[in-house]
C-alpha cells in the first residue's frame, strides 16, 4: 500500500509541476531567457563538435532535462510533505 501511496502521489506532484511549467513557469522573463541562452550555447556547442561527437551534446542534454525535471517533481512532494506537516501542529502554534 505504501508503493501505491507514494506512486499517487508522485504522479500526483507530476502533474501539477507540468501545470506549473506550463501556466507559470513559460511566462517567466528571466526563465525565458535563460532558457534561449541555454539553446544558444547547446547550439555553439554542436557546432564546434565533430560530427562523431555530436550525438553526445544531444544524450546529455536529454539527460540533464530529465534529471531538473525529477528533482523539480521531488521538491514539489517535498513542499506538499512540509505543508501536510505543518497544518498537523497544533492549533495552539496557530494562535500565536
Amino acid at each position: 500500500m505504501l508503493t501505491d501511496t507514494t506512486t499517487f502521489f508522485y504522479e500526483t506532484a507530476l502533474k501539477r509541476t507540468l501545470e506549473i511549467g506550463d501556466k507559470i513557469v513559460i511566462k517567466d522573463k528571466e526563465h525565458e531567457e535563460l532558457i534561449e541562452k541555454k539553446r544558444r550555447l547547446l547550439h555553439a556547442i554542436e557546432e564546434a563538435l565533430p560530427d562523431n561527437c555530436k550525438n553526445l551534446i544531444d544524450e546529455y542534454d536529454e539527460t540533464l532535462c530529465e534529471a531538473q525535471g525529477r528533482s523539480e517533481v521531488l521538491i514539489y512532494m517535498q513542499g506538499f510533505k512540509d505543508g501536510r506537516d505543518i497544518m498537523s501542529l497544533p492549533s495552539e502554534v496557530w494562535l500565536v
